[in-house]
């Protein structure tokens, strides 16, 4: 009703449809797609909102494992960090 009366655009390549449920009613979750214009939509077990990752059960499992592994992928790179802190902290106390 909302999406007829004040007509947003949509980008179907951008455009995800998930089913919320409990995990005992995984089964329940109709496997249909949506229509967009003429493009179809299908449902997915895991959407990715304002950079968080939700899935059907709202377990937030994808979520966390993502974000652990972002993590872990830029740890490398934190190390480096206090390299640089440590040498800034030297030049600022030169005279």
């Amino acid at each position: 009703m909302w999406m007829r009366s004040n007509r947003p655009q949509l980008n179907p390549v951008k455009s995800e449809v998930i089913w919320f449920s409990s995990s005992r009613r995984q089964f329940q979750i109709p496997q249909v797609a949506f229509n967009a214009g003429n493009n179809v939509i299908t449902s997915s077990p895991v959407v990715r909102n304002f950079g968080i990752y939700l899935d059907s059960s709202l377990t937030m499992t994808t979520h966390i494992s993502r974000t652990v592994s972002n993590c872990f992928a830029a740890s490398p790179l934190c190390s480096h960090a206090g390299d640089d802190i440590a040498l800034y902290s030297a030049c600022a106390d030169a005279p």
